[in-house]
């Protein structure tokens, strides 16, 4: 029949039979260790049996197999697996959700708890949804069932209702006799509970609502229960940097310290680190390193696969040094040999080189499949659109709708999201073997993809990045710094990083930093400098104030240096006074500020750019002199501001910019005026957002965005509670809602924070004299919440500091308004300690009358209690820290008007 062959043949070679990190070798170690595990584990004693070990060495299959084998051992064993590769299963709350489902389907355990608590954790996220039409939010509820039936017929009941509501509706749930027992028992408690929580709250408890079901279900059973949890390693797989690295995993901590009746069984490539905060856990860890397949394990794998010569399996062996994926990589080429070249494969095929390894395989490949994986490895992941668009644009030669048979090599690895990856050494020695043989195709291929993902970027309908357009950059970003000249590459990184600064997405921008900064180490010019001050400048919105100053300064100085530059420079000192004052070096504000006005007067610049950063020069010393009582400065810088700006709408009417900073200016006159009780204040705010709405129409920017919200916060402030009571709720609700929008967008940003944090309290204050206590309670811990976000970023930040004081302030004052003083009283101690701790370690000018305003309400209480004599000492105390506060900004009305109140008092009483 000579070289005459069919084209098709029935069954094709299966990949899972030939891949060493699937197919199962007998590592007897780790079996043993489980296995003794299984026998001796004890109900009340925690277990925690770790795997470790590189990535590839086959710990996922080593889980797969003695999750198979408990089978055999105690086949009503729970049991589930849980694989963090799954980004979703990440989350605590989806995480539970998956064991739960899985769990139920194999042993019906009812989790009567953690339903319910999740369901109302799911409602006070949305309040303005319904569960009975969000199926696919809760899929867990189940048709029919007890809770289920319960939350569908809260619906709409205010959280107040949801316990006397659920008492009346139980009578009606005869046929849930199990689950009335459940009721009886926790149920009610529960939620009574749950009622009185906030999400957060709730979040933090699914573990232990969780946990109260599983033990329930094991101690009524006798049974026990293993859970394997693969892929640890995936918890850091985002921002590893960015927060305290072990409350990455402090959730599932806690899951098995809730649950020390089950077996905890983990695969990671690292060691789990518990021990080093909590001691304890050393006598309950036991760490196990997979290392390499052993030659006896090797073997049998490599004869499993159908390789019976024994020199080549020793061969094999030797290159492959036990480590799984060489292992792979040869059988799939003996397979490739029989299977493309028709022979016997023979020793010389094989090597114990990884580059002479996929050089042999490629050998052995058809031109069109080798051509296709050659231009597939500059991709460091692709999509099925992705594979399309590369083999369409290099010709391959590859039919598309084959991809399967190609993705059948055990190098390449698929992803539930329906991308794939090739493994790093292939990848690499193509990418190494192609910029030798052919330095064009190199740069072309890398220049393609450069292209297709810059383009998925900056192509978007409506020009808004978003935290799931990060992959594009980060592709966009790797195959430019490839292919572009270093000059280039900086100005496409500006160019793009403005639009990620406007949407909001300073986490990814920080994530480049160091890389960025070692292109420029050592250069003295004009792209250095523009790096320094764009990350400065992102430093400043972060609350990383120390590294802002000393970027911004270095851009200064370089700028100073450079005729053409002005308009940087002068960015430069704003951003640097800004600094100062968040810093409380006042003095050093003053001086940024003149510098920049200088700089401006020597060339008297006509740029509409120059013009619209003097503005903003100006409403920031305008907002700096208000501290200090300047108010006639004040109206004056931001009178020039509007000037300016309206000079610049003349000649460009669709200036984003600068209808922001018009807004900005009207609403930092309102706030004057408020200073003044004018009637006018109310108009300005009311312009102020209607440029605001001009600005975000023409450009989006979440710092105009936040800056609207705090301009619908001053129109807030400017109804009258009693008779304008839903104009100053509406206004203050808008507020807040357009702040969780941006920290939404941009979680790391300091001002948005700050200001939600600001308009929380304020709403607190609000619900209190409304006497909606319940939603006091909500805004107090919200407040707390974002404040405490505020100073994670940056821990001396004054502001923030403060109104937490004035947040346990004003939540006294809900005690002292219900009669409450054994909650009252603390408070307001809580809060002296707050002010005394910030007066101790920061220069912010307003703890004085923040301190004094407590005084005076610790004095009122004692007053109204009749004990003259401790009223009279707080009273003393709040004048004196009232005329401190006079020191720094002589004419503050609020400090002038507290002392006369008091004095008036003290006089009465003859002191």
């Amino acid at each position: 029949m000579g070289d005459l062959r069919p084209k098709y043949q029935v069954l094709k070679r299966n990949k899972d039979n030939a891949s060493a990190t699937r197919e199962f070798t007998d590592r007897e170690e780790p079996t043993k260790a489980f296995l003794n595990a299984v026998e001796q584990k004890t109900q009340d004693e925690y277990k925690v049996l770790t795997y470790y070990g590189v990535g590839g060495i086959g710990k996922s299959r080593l889980l797969t197999e003695l999750y198979n084998k408990l089978e055999s051992v105690d086949s009503a064993c729970v049991k589930v697996l849980l694989d963090f590769k799954e980004e979703s299963h990440r989350n605590p709350g989806e995480a539970l959700i998956f064991i739960r489902d899985k769990i139920k389907r194999s042993h019906k355990i009812k989790f009567n708890t953690f339903d319910l608590a999740y369901a109302v954790y799911w409602k006070k996220l949305n309040p303005q949804l319904s569960m009975k039409s969000n199926n696919g939010d809760l899929p867990f509820l189940e048709e029919g069932s007890f809770v289920a039936d319960l939350v569908q017929q809260l619906d709409y009941v205010p959280f107040a209702q949801w316990v006397p509501k659920t008492l009346k509706l139980i009578g009606n749930m005869g046929r849930y006799k199990e689950s009335l027992q459940w009721w009886h028992g926790i149920g009610k408690q529960v939620m009574e509970d749950l009622e009185e929580s906030i999400p957060s709250e709730i979040e933090e408890m699914l573990p232990a609502f969780f946990a109260e079901d599983i033990k329930e279900y094991l101690k009524r059973t006798g049974k026990s229960a293993v859970i394997f949890i693969d892929t640890y390693e995936a918890l850091w797989a985002k921002n590893r940097l960015q927060g305290a690295f072990h409350d990455k995993d402090s959730w599932v901590q806690e899951l098995v310290l809730q649950l020390p009746e089950v077996l905890w069984v983990i695969a990671g490539r690292e060691k789990i680190h518990w021990a080093d905060i909590q001691e304890a856990w050393k006598n309950y860890l036991d760490q196990h390193l997979i290392g390499e397949l052993s030659e006896k394990d090797s073997e049998r794998f490599l004869s499993s696969c159908g390789i019976h010569s024994q020199e080549i399996k020793e061969v094999i062996i030797r290159g492959s040094r036990g480590y799984p994926y060489y292992l792979d990589l040869m059988v799939d080429t003996y397979t490739v040999i029989i299977d493309n070249q028709k022979r016997t494969p023979v020793l010389d095929d094989f090597s114990q080189t990884p580059q002479k390894i996929v050089d042999r395989f490629l050998y052995y490949l058809e031109l069109h499949e080798k051509e296709t994986l050659k231009v597939l490895s500059f991709a460091r992941y692709w999509t099925e659109e992705l594979f399309v668009e590369l083999v369409s644009e290099f010709k391959t030669g590859y039919p598309i709708f084959a991809y399967k048979d190609l993705f059948r090599f055990s190098f390449i690895n698929q992803y539930e999201n329906r991308t794939w990856d090739m493994n790093l050494m292939m990848r690499n020695s193509l990418q190494e073997e192609i910029k030798k043989e052919n330095p064009y195709l190199y740069k072309k291929a890398h220049q393609f993809l450069y292209k297709y993902y810059n383009e998925k970027i900056t192509n978007k309908e409506n020009g808004q990045i978003s935290r799931e357009d990060w992959p594009y950059f980060r592709e966009a970003f790797y195959h430019g710094n490839i292919i572009m000249e270093t000059d280039d590459f900086l100005n496409w990184f500006l160019s793009i990083g403005k639009k990620l600064q406007d949407c909001g997405q300073f986490e990814l921008i920080s994530s480049y930093y160091n890389e960025l900064i070692e292109q420029i180490s050592n250069k003295d010019n004009e792209q250095a400098s523009a790096i320094y001050q764009y990350f400065g400048g992102i430093g400043l919105l972060q609350g990383n104030y120390e590294l802002a100053l000393e970027l911004l300064q270095k851009a200064a100085t370089i700028y100073a240096k450079l005729p053409t530059k002005k308009r940087e420079y002068l960015k430069c000192c704003n951003d640097l006074a800004e600094i100062m004052i968040q810093m409380t070096n006042f003095d050093q504000a003053y001086d940024y500020f003149s510098n920049a006005i200088n700089s401006y007067q020597t060339t008297n610049s006509e740029e509409l750019e120059v013009l619209l950063e003097l503005a903003l020069v100006y409403i920031r010393l305008g907002k700096l002199d208000i501290r200090f009582s300047k108010y006639e400065n004040s109206t004056e810088h931001y009178k020039t501001a509007i000037s300016l700006c309206n000079q610049v709408l003349e000649i460009s009417p669709e200036s984003a910019v600068a209808y922001g900073r018009l807004a900005l200016s009207y609403e930092k006159l309102g706030e004057l005026h408020s200073t003044f009780n004018s009637n006018e204040q109310r108009q300005y705010y009311l312009q102020s957002i209607e440029h605001y709405k001009n600005a975000i129409e023409r450009e989006y920017d979440v710092r105009t965005l936040a800056n609207m919200g705090l301009a619908y916060k001053r129109l807030g402030e400017s109804y009258e509670l009693k008779t304008e009571t839903i104009d100053k709720l509406k206004s203050y609700e808008e507020a807040i809602s357009i702040f969780n929008e941006v920290v939404e967008k941009a979680p790391d940003f300091i001002d948005v924070l700050e200001k939600k944090g600001h308009a929380l309290v304020d709403y607190l204050k609000i619900s209190i004299e409304l006497e909606q206590y319940n939603r006091a309670i909500e805004c107090f811990n919200e407040a707390i919440e974002t404040f405490e976000a505020v100073l994670e970023l940056s821990p001396k930040q004054g502001g923030a500091q403060n109104r937490i004081g004035s947040a346990y302030r004003e939540l006294a004052i809900m005690y002292i308004k219900k009669n409450e003083p054994t909650l009252a009283i603390p408070h307001l101690q809580k809060a002296l300690e707050i002010y005394d701790l910030l007066k101790s370690t920061s220069n912010y000018i307003y703890v004085d009358n923040s301190m004094a305003k407590t005084y005076e309400l610790l004095g009122d209480f004692y007053k109204k209690h009749n004990d003259i004599t401790r009223a009279t000492e707080n009273y003393k105390l709040a004048i004196n820290s009232f005329q401190a506060m006079l020191k720094r900004a002589p004419k503050l009305q609020e400090a002038i008007e507290g002392i006369e109140r008091i004095r008036k008092f003290l006089n009465i009483s003859g002191n």
